[in-house]
């Protein structure tokens, strides 16, 4: 009975999908630039660039000390090329499990070309960063609740092995 419990647990958790949240542990570089006094680098999640939720962290360094900054003003602006829409976010370490990335959850609205800047202020000096992403469409839902919608017909069947395995008789090996 023990490796049926391990098989149903074993399925389950292989099955279980990622669900979208900022955990602003980076994701994709999409840019590392020299800004003024600063080394900036940009990351984006998911991957690869989707409509919907995306998670972008900004790591902020001190060029001349080779130091992370860790109390800048980090600020976001992601705008569609074809001039639909525009987003806006102050990205902040509270929103990063990784404490030397600010982060910000923002939500695509569609898929296309946007331009990402990124601005940083700290200590009187400011300097952003820019670059061009491609988002794709987003993912269709019963892509991402598939697991959810094949676990029970997993488990019925694990269950209906179980009782068809027990029901037989046992077979008796005889040494001759």
């Amino acid at each position: 009975m023990g490796w049926f419990l391990t098989a149903i647990l074993v399925a389950a958790t292989g099955m279980i999908p990622a669900v979208p949240a900022a955990r602003a542990d980076g994701g994709v570089v999409r840019i590392r630039q020299a800004a003024g006094p600063f080394e900036v680098t940009v990351f984006t999640s998911p991957t690869p660039l989707r409509a919907g939720p995306v998670d972008i962290s900004v790591m902020v360094g001190n060029r001349a000390r080779d130091q992370p900054v860790l109390d800048a003003e980090v600020s976001i602006l992601v705008v569609s090329l074809d001039g639909a829409s525009s987003i806006s976010a102050d990205a902040i370490r509270e929103n990063a499990t990784n404490k030397l990335l600010y982060a910000a959850l923002l939500e695509l609205p569609h898929s296309g070309r946007w331009r990402l800047g990124v601005g940083v202020r700290h200590d009187g000096n400011t300097a952003e960063v820019t670059t061009d992403l491609s988002a794709a469409p987003p993912r269709p839902p019963l892509l991402f609740f598939w697991p959810y919608l094949v676990l029970p017909a997993v488990a019925i069947a694990m269950f209906g092995l179980h009782q068809w395995l027990s029901a037989r008789p046992a077979v008796a090996t005889e040494r001759q």
